[in-house]
């Protein structure tokens, strides 16, 4: 699912410039970069950024299925002599990890009832590539790897000049084994080659959409806002997610960020506006009555 919206911001203040009110009385207004929030996108890993089916458990590699909206995802599995392949996870059904099942589904002769998330990401714990039908997800854990390119424009090569990155929202996890510590979990965002921040999912703390069906998290399902660590609306251009043991993604959002030439004036609040100017024409006025005494 594809939400639009647009949005300018102020990120910095660059120069500055007067403006008199009146006698003696200035106005600062500062000409301020700005940043505007283009398209904000919703993966659910449903289907492709075109509109196509994905399949979990039909061999296919996930990768560049998300190119068009200028996102490409690699892992990186903690297993010595992994492949590092990424398969999509069919969540609403048994099958080789029971644990990261979601909906409505049986364990240990209890039944529970947690949202249906349907596919889910995960770093395939296989080491000879010929197992790709039946998805398994990586045992040890590692690193799932988002890198936020400029997106394609009307699907063709041309990239859009004023892309600057991107504005993180939600990321939601499934089966978090160290729950409900979450110390196994971190996310690092960057910059271009500048990490911005690294936090635990302990330390960013975190919404329990599902507690999951056994006392360390199995089948949980989480909530974690990442926009909350983007300090000074700084694009970010690449996430990556780190976990130890057995995990999933189920979802993530954000919004590209695009560099824009509009510089609208940083003006006071009315009320201050008003204020400066009931001072401005005082002084004219004091100024006026010394006048007609002389």
């Amino acid at each position: 699912m594809i939400i639009k919206s647009l949005h300018i911001f102020t990120l910095s203040a660059v120069t500055t410039a007067t403006a008199v009110l009146c006698s003696g009385v200035f106005l600062s207004s500062a000409e301020a970069s700005q940043l505007v929030r283009g398209t904000s996108y919703s993966l659910d890993f449903e289907q492709d950024a075109r509109g196509n089916d994905l399949i979990a458990g039909d061999g296919s590699l996930i990768d560049n299925e998300w190119a068009a909206w200028g996102l490409e995802i690699t892992g990186d599995s903690y297993r010595a002599g992994a492949d590092d392949f990424l398969l999509l996870y069919d969540s609403s059904k048994a099958g080789k990890d029971n644990d990261l099942r979601t909906g409505t589904f049986t364990r240990k002769g209890v039944q529970y009832t947690s949202p249906s998330e349907g596919n889910l990401l995960i770093l395939h714990e296989d080491t000879s590539g010929n197992n790709l039908f039946q998805p398994d997800d990586e045992a040890l854990g590692g690193t799932i790897t988002f890198d936020f390119t400029a997106p394609l424009t009307n699907g063709s090569s041309t990239y859009n000049p004023s892309y600057r990155g991107v504005e993180l929202g939600t990321i939601r996890m499934v089966d978090i084994d160290n729950n409900p510590t979450l110390s196994g979990v971190s996310f690092e965002a960057f910059s271009g080659n500048t990490s911005l921040f690294s936090r635990t999912a302990q330390e960013l703390g975190g919404t329990s959409i599902f507690a999951g069906a056994s006392a360390k998290g199995d089948n949980s399902i989480w909530d974690f806002d990442l926009s909350a660590l983007q300090e000074d609306e700084t694009a970010i251009t690449r996430l990556m997610v780190r976990y130890e043991g057995s995990g999933a993604i189920a979802g993530l959002s954000w919004s590209e960020l695009l560099g824009s030439d509009k510089s609208p004036a940083e003006i006071p609040e009315p009320a201050s506006i008003l204020g400066l100017l009931t001072v401005g024409l005082g002084a004219a006025v004091t100024k006026f009555n010394r006048d007609l005494k002389r």
